[in-house]
């Protein structure tokens, strides 16, 4: 059975073979209009993911289009294209615009446009500038980054940008500053993607380059552009905003909603020819079809066709004023808890954390927290803890007290429930702990109750964390780095507080009940050697990297075993590092906005907090007090 993006092709081929031989009919030369087309990444892939849309047009299929264009067309900067409306003239007028600022814009497209001497405008999200990594919200790169080059999937760099605009044929516009879809975003954000992007852009290239804007995902009619998106958008100062709906440019047309033509890999010069005429009617029909088709699930463009969970509206929702929710927090002293606790007591009036009798409560102990004392492997101490409780968040390791919490929470019918698991259950490997996860996890799907499970890829961002504070410490200490493997399996490590975040986002949230599960990462896969390079980075530090056989890791480790029976480092461990672990959070963007720091912005300040740590207590951390990270 073909996929769904093999099929999408087929029919823009087809649609494209039907406006070639509908374009003798045209009238569009004497008209009043431009066109404005869209690009997104022009690169040789060579190869199809029959689940993820590339956005791609090869560099060969796009010296053809500019070609093309050269001949039958006048192609100026978006810049000046409300001012040549109405001109007199047979050629069309046309502009040229690249979405999301792909670095090869810069390796490839940029050749093929100085040669024909045409000029574009691009369009970059602020925040993917500089970050090395593939664009968060594209699913293709961020699956596919490793095995193709980089400037594939990555954003063009400052310098890049910079190099462009000496060409004297590249205008920079903003794609806002984290490609959020606009229906999901509150002022405040909406307030934070036009004016910091254009703010960044003013400061980073000058005013000239922070005046036209390209909303994401760009379709009126599925709601990504609204009237506070361009309200935000207008008063933030920008001349032009361009959308993705289907059209010429006339000057009836709202300037700050200016409609475009986009260009996919499959078409021909003739195709291209045809769209600036405007012969749009094939292309308008397949769109209505899939907007039908697909409602809000599938955008238009820009993040990757993601499969949504299942959503459950039988289930019954409980309405309550949120500051008012009698919030119980299972634990609320662990790595995670202590995170999450100060946040919640900031937003609503009654939290309450289920501890141990045992347990050091100091870094919980906060004005509005009360103490249920109680252990969560006692299935009748947790049935006491869940009376007249609104709200259950259970931070605990979910396998490990399954058997008894599970239960309690069916018994006590609590209207709302989040529980914290973690992409484990992803792996391909088949351990115990992944079977009990997923055995946990199935047994919280099969209740009628409303409840949504969190899995957070790995997190750090403490001083205690199992992780990243390892590494650390280890690279302060040891000159060399051994790695088993090759280094270029992808991680997807998150920080403490983005995972806080996206759990205070469920509480808030009560439509992120409808869903099962959230998967939750950083923002970028990164290889095990960028990881290394960053947390060096971060130290202040330079350490030589020594790849081991991966082979010959796993059979020391099972002869160790033989001879000395369980130790500290076991195969499970080394075949995992092995294992491509990146995991897209493209279901958390939709829903809440989710949005998370780069790893080198969150590593940074783990060493910070190391440091503080260190010198507070007047231990050695191993991680000097007296360096700066840079």
């Amino acid at each position: 059975m073909l996929s769904y993006t093999t099929m999408k092709r087929l029919v823009h081929y087809t649609a494209g073979r039907a406006a070639v031989a509908l374009q003798p009919f045209s009238i569009r030369a004497d008209s009043p209009c431009a066109c404005i087309l869209m690009y997104h990444r022009v690169a040789d892939i060579g190869f199809s993911d029959p689940e993820h849309d590339d956005w791609n047009v090869c560099p060969e299929t796009f010296e053809r289009h500019i070609a093309a264009l050269v001949e039958v067309a006048d192609v100026v900067q978006l810049s000046k294209l409300p001012g040549c409306l109405g001109k007199p003239g047979n050629r069309p007028v046309v502009a040229v615009t690249f979405d999301d600022g792909f670095a090869t814009f810069f390796t490839e497209a940029l050749r093929i446009l100085q040669n024909y001497d045409v000029p574009s405008t691009v369009f970059v999200v602020t925040q993917e500038v500089e970050t090395g990594g593939p664009m968060s919200f594209d699913g293709w790169s961020v699956k596919n980054f490793g095995r193709v080059q980089s400037d594939i999937c990555r954003s063009m760099n400052w310098s890049e940008l910079e190099s462009c605009l000496d060409t004297g044929l590249v205008e920079i516009g903003s794609h806002s500053h984290r490609h959020l879809k606009g229906f999901q975003c509150t002022r405040e954000q909406l307030y934070e993607e036009t004016h910091r992007s254009r703010d960044i852009l003013r400061s980073r290239l000058g005013n000239r380059h922070s005046k036209i804007y390209a909303y994401p995902y760009g379709s009126a009619r599925l709601g990504f552009v609204n009237a506070a998106y361009k309200h935000a958008v207008k008063a933030a100062g920008y001349e032009i905003a361009v959308c993705s709906e289907i059209g010429l440019v006339t000057s009836d047309n709202d300037v700050h909603q200016l409609p475009r033509v986009e260009v996919h890999g499959s078409d021909t010069a003739g195709t291209v020819r045809a769209k600036t005429r405007g012969v749009l009617a094939p292309f308008r029909l397949i769109k209505r079809f899939r907007s039908t088709s697909n409602s809000i699930e599938r955008s238009d463009f820009g993040a990757a066709d993601t499969v949504v969970p299942q959503r459950r509206p039988d289930r019954p929702v409980h309405r309550r004023k949120i500051s008012e929710r009698k919030i119980l927090v299972i634990g609320a002293t662990g790595q995670l808890g202590k995170h999450l606790v100060p946040r919640l007591v900031e937003r609503y009036d009654a939290v309450t954390c289920f501890v141990r009798p045992t347990t050091d409560r100091t870094p919980v102990t906060l004005p509005g927290v009360t103490f249920l004392e109680g252990d969560a492997r006692d299935r009748e101490s947790l049935q006491d803890a869940f009376r007249d409780t609104d709200m259950l968040i259970s931070a605990v390791v979910l396998e490990d007290f399954a058997e008894t919490l599970v239960p309690a929470w069916k018994a006590a019918k609590i209207p709302r429930s989040i529980f914290v698991s973690s992409t484990t259950v992803l792996t391909k490997l088949e351990t115990d702990t992944k079977r009990r996860k997923i055995a946990a996890e199935q047994e919280l799907f099969n209740s009628e109750l409303n409840c949504t499970v969190v899995r957070p890829t790995m997190i750090y961002g403490t001083p205690s964390d199992q992780n990243m504070a390892k590494l650390l410490r280890y690279l302060r200490r040891w000159p060399i780095m051994f790695i088993p493997g090759d280094g270029k399996s992808l991680w997807q490590p998150i920080h403490v507080e983005d995972v806080v975040s996206a759990l205070v986002h469920c509480v808030d949230n009560e439509t992120t009940s409808d869903h099962n599960v959230y998967n939750i990462s950083g923002p970028h896969a990164l290889t095990a050697d960028q990881i290394i390079n960053e947390a060096c980075k971060a130290l202040g530090v330079r350490r030589m990297r020594v790849h081991l056989p991966l082979s010959a890791c796993v059979w020391t480790v099972r002869l160790f075993g033989k001879l000395i029976g369980p130790h500290v480092v076991q195969v499970e461990q080394l075949l995992k590092l092995a294992e491509d672990r990146s995991v897209e959070h493209t279901a958390a963007s939709q829903d809440f906005g989710f949005s998370p720091r780069p790893f080198s912005e969150g590593i940074r300040q783990e060493v910070a907090l190391i440091r503080a740590e260190a010198k507070g207590s007047g231990r050695n951390s191993q991680i000097p007090i007296t360096e700066t990270t840079k």
